[in-house]
């Protein structure tokens, strides 16, 4: 992955808060980043939890992403849908249960869901680095438990991106200072998208050139959700920054080289 503080349309466009920004880890030469969907789950693991993390970045993921939901009092939380129904033996919406209530329930695999500090320091504790999406935008009150988590993780905001479908969303993680990512359901080359750190593409939808643009103007791309095997060296050969998957990160890895 290409080490570059966002574009801007002009000098005065880039913000003192980005400048500070540290770069992420440098990839290897020619390869794109192997991220691990809500980790791995091909070892039996629930999605989003510690386990599935641990997992991906244990075969060779050099990321994994996670979906960050706040529960009731505002605490930042790992779960992808808006209940619990799925992928626990409890129920209910995030947002409408206590941190307590949250932290009680069983996954599928008999484990917890974890907070987002938790899930950080699993990260933290692999050598790993964080795809982060918010499900929703942030209230300055929850943006302030954010932080606090991500401090508590000890995992360093230069190893975190925050990605988001939603603008607001990414756009509040930009202004407070974390590398933001905006999630596209198509594929587009606006001078827009240059103002994030990346923006991340349906896989069928990228183009060679599309990636080039994108590069000239310092924006990487990342490919989801890209499981078909076939698929995988000819993203690197149109050169993404990011590819991910559900499928283990060893096959990803061996496929691109």
């Amino acid at each position: 992955m290409r080490a570059r503080i966002p574009a801007a349309t002009s000098a005065a466009a880039v913000t003192l808060t980005a400048l500070l920004v540290p770069t992420l880890p440098a990839q290897a030469a020619g390869r794109p980043a192997v991220i691990g969907h809500r980790g791995y789950t091909g070892s039996g693991c629930t999605e989003n939890t510690t386990c599935a993390f641990r997992a991906a970045l244990a075969r060779g993921a050099d990321a994994v992403e996670m979906d960050v939901r706040f529960t009731r009092t505002g605490y930042p939380v790992i779960m992808h849908d808006p209940t619990v129904n799925r992928t626990t033996r409890g129920s209910g919406k995030v947002s409408s249960m206590t941190l307590t209530r949250f932290l009680k329930l069983r996954t599928n695999d008999g484990g917890h869901p974890p907070t987002l500090a938790q899930a950080l320091y699993a990260v933290r504790s692999k050598g790993g680095w964080a795809l982060v999406e918010l499900k929703t935008a942030p209230t300055s009150k929850q943006l302030a438990r954010f932080d606090t988590k991500v401090k508590k993780s000890g995992l360093a905001r230069s190893r975190i991106v925050v990605q988001s479908f939603s603008a607001k969303a990414a756009w509040t993680a930009k202004r407070d200072g974390y590398r933001a990512a905006r999630l596209l359901t198509y594929a587009t080359t606006a001078s827009w998208t240059w103002t994030y750190h990346a923006i991340g593409v349906p896989y069928t939808k990228i183009t060679k050139g599309g990636v080039a643009k994108e590069h000239k103007h310092g924006t990487d791309v990342y490919a989801y959700t890209v499981d078909d095997p076939s698929a995988w060296r000819s993203l690197a050969g149109k050169n993404v920054d990011a590819i991910v998957s559900n499928r283990s990160p060893a096959l990803v890895r061996a496929a691109v080289g």
